[in-house]
């Protein structure tokens, strides 16, 4: 099923039904990319040309201070125990909160591999592939080793984004036939195909919280138009229901169902960082009291207590790696 519909709190974003939340930026002292931020708040990092690195260089925000991980290596993940999970030439790493590195191997060898994204309980999600192969699903655990996801009936591709407390996997597969990229939550061995927006070619599942919900985007051919949507109880709900040139994703929803991403409409003049409301989307900058000349251009993720990781530029200090700390919530 599909619906383009207001959302109301019976749509279920508790934070927004209460009125409008506001919030401090906290700069966390690095102008790195901002990749995933824990349940707890521990943010993981890209840092380009960090700590004397040639390239790029693996780095997480925790305990109020950034810690470099790796050169040449990129960071995309991070559970609430502060491990965090990214890679390095094409090989999937993991760095535990006590320091060590570990590979985080494809289930076939030699295959390269994307590593996404790791829960609480440190099962690591992400894709592998040989060069011009098609993609593939893949999970590992420390205990057991990497295994494939599989794929649907008829699909031909697979490509894991996040997983949730409960080991449920969302992401995208792809199919011969169009609508050709369909979403998806893997759960309990067994895929899940996500429904398609009405009007749209493709969809992928960002992330999935602890009950289910999954959010992300579905879009045209070539992304000409591009709608945030929720996945909830096999619908999929447009968060933006406009017409016209629209480009907005939802990159983020925590356990309690508030959800974060950017929206570009020709009523909001120009690209902005948004909470997706039950009255519509928030402009998180108009939310945020000490904005100064910052203004937003990545916004990535939420965690339980409604901190949210982003990127913000100033015309006089350049970019910023930031947290939007919810006003009355002490760090």
């Amino acid at each position: 099923m599909h619906a383009r519909i207001a959302l109301t709190c019976f749509v279920g974003l508790p934070a927004m039904c209460a009125g409008a939340q506001t919030y401090d930026l906290q700069l966390l002292g690095t102008r790195g990319n901002v990749e995933a931020i824990g349940r707890t708040g521990d943010v993981a990092l890209t840092i380009p040309y960090g700590n004397g690195c040639e390239y790029e260089e693996a780095g997480v925000y925790r305990d109020g201070q950034v810690e470099f991980l790796a050169c040449d290596a990129y960071a995309s993940g991070v559970n609430a125990g502060g491990d965090v999970v990214g890679g390095s030439r094409e090989r999937g790493k993991l760095w535990t909160r006590s320091g060590s590195e570990v590979d985080v191997p494809a289930p076939q060898p030699n295959h390269a591999t994307s590593v996404l994204a790791i829960n609480d309980a440190g099962m690591v999600v992400g894709t592998y592939s040989k060069p011009h192969r098609v993609r593939r699903c893949f999970a590992w655990t420390q205990q057991g080793g990497s295994f494939d996801l599989g794929l649907p009936e008829g699909a031909t591709s697979c490509a894991a984004e996040a997983i949730n407390n409960r080991a449920w996997i969302s992401g995208y597969v792809s199919f011969p036939d169009g609508p050709n990229w369909f979403g998806f939550i893997w759960k309990n061995g067994h895929f899940h195909v996500l429904p398609m927006l009405e009007g749209m070619q493709f969809c992928q599942a960002m992330a999935v919280n602890r009950p289910g919900d999954a959010v992300g985007a579905c879009y045209t051919y070539g992304a000409l138009v591009v709608h945030p949507v929720l996945w909830r109880d096999d619908k999929v709900i447009d968060l933006y229901p406009a017409a016209g040139n629209v480009e907005g994703y939802a990159y983020g929803i925590n356990d309690a169902g508030v959800i974060v991403g950017t929206l570009t409409a020709a009523d909001w003049h120009g690209g902005k960082a948004v909470i997706y409301g039950d009255t519509g989307p928030v402009d998180l900058a108009k939310q945020v009291r000490n904005i100064g000349d910052y203004t937003f251009n990545r916004v990535l993720g939420i965690d339980k207590s409604g901190e949210i990781a982003a990127n913000v530029y100033s015309p006089t200090l350049g970019s910023s790696a930031v947290k939007v700390i919810p006003v009355g919530k002490s760090e």
